[in-house]
């Protein structure tokens, strides 16, 4: 359980991006990043800021790289490690030249497994934006 008294952490894609800028969250995060950019992102941070008792909002990268999913569970299991509380935010709807099928589900499914929060959709997350 995070310590509700410490900041949020934000690190990731695009995803993680907004989260920061809209909440004013530390972290790290890149536009177009992908899931093993954001692992090293997330070592990176963790090299020289505590993740302890932590709420982390993961932007998984999982939208610009998909064949990388395996670096989810990863970035899981190091904020763990690391003693921080990891929340996977969901995905939205993609484009035509590059939509999500699926990886909203894929991201429900690891988080139920390993008993994590998971945001939910990006369109449930935001329900003004129109897809």
């Amino acid at each position: 359980m995070a310590d509700k008294t410490l900041s949020p952490i934000a690190i990731g894609d695009s995803l993680a991006q907004g989260m920061r800028d809209a909440n004013q969250l530390p972290g790290i995060s890149r536009v177009g990043a992908g899931p093993k950019e954001v692992y090293e992102m997330l070592e990176r941070f963790a090299a020289s800021n505590s993740l302890s008792g932590r709420d982390v909002f993961i932007g998984t990268g999982m939208p610009n790289i998909p064949e990388q999913k395996k670096f989810i569970e990863q970035q899981i299991d190091f904020v763990r490690k690391q003693g921080g509380n990891p929340i996977l935010i969901g995905v939205g709807p993609g484009t035509k030249s590059k939509p999500t099928t699926g990886q909203n589900e894929f991201l429900a499914g690891l988080a139920e497994r390993k008993g994590l929060t998971y945001m939910g959709p990006l369109v449930n997350m935001f329900p003004d934006v129109v897809s």
